[in-house]
């Protein structure tokens, strides 16, 4: 397979959990096969309303990349996670959320919207909004587990890349700091994670499908880095 450089996407998210309204998070992951260096990067979020909110939801992301299957998590303030990367104190909307993701020079990387109908998002890109109805408590979220946003359907043992998870019940790794002349990351090794069935999905959309339970993973999350300084 040909190389295709980094492609961070958005991974997972929810706008609420088991701790209640403001257990909320965004997950960014590399889907690449090269470290993707997010200096300058910024995420924001779509209000209830389906607008997009200019205010970015973390300050803008410095001396951070991630290596190919590692990932970035923002939470709330009051979520249940012990090692979120960033923390914001404005929550998600439950009744109506999205996420999107800007590179450094402010152009459109990924977006999702999570809405109910007939509510539209800038965050949804012209296509349909995911539906609205994640079982927070039993900490369901959206995870990604495709790249290409063509619809498909869900099968038995259908599983999200390296996205899901239980959260908070796991220490996450913390950033390594590099030194001034660091010898180049290399990809991790492939995990194949043991088949799951759930015991129920929703279509998958947009590249994106509903846990069945609780987030869950037996892999450990691999280390982000931060750059070196200049």
């Amino acid at each position: 397979m040909a190389a295709i450089g980094p492609d961070v996407r958005i991974s997972e998210l929810a706008s609420a959990g088991p701790g209640g309204s403001s257990d909320d998070f965004i997950e960014i992951a590399n889907f690449g096969d090269e470290v993707a260096d997010l200096d300058g990067w910024t995420i924001y979020r779509c209000g209830a309303n389906g607008s997009r909110v200019y205010d970015p939801q973390v300050p803008t992301l410095r001396e951070i990349e991630l290596a190919p299957g590692e990932t970035y998590v923002i939470a709330h303030q009051a979520a249940t996670f012990e090692h979120a990367d960033a923390r914001y104190d404005v929550s998600l909307a439950n009744a109506g959320f999205g996420a999107w993701l800007e590179d450094a020079d402010r152009r459109l990387v990924d977006s999702v919207a999570v809405y109910a109908a007939p509510t539209d998002s800038e965050c949804a890109m012209g296509s349909t909004p995911l539906p609205n109805n994640l079982d927070s408590g039993r900490a369901q979220t959206y995870q990604r587990v495709g790249v290409t946003g063509a619809p498909a359907t869900p099968t038995p043992n259908s599983r999200p890349l390296t996205s899901s998870r239980h959260r908070g019940r796991r220490p996450r790794p913390t950033h390594a700091a590099r030194s001034a002349a660091p010898t180049p990351p290399s990809a991790p090794p492939p995990v194949t994670p043991p088949a799951r069935t759930p015991t129920s999905l929703l279509l998958v959309r947009n590249g994106f499908r509903s846990t069945s339970g609780p987030r869950a993973s037996t892999q450990e999350r691999p280390t982000r880095r931060r750059l070196p300084p200049v």
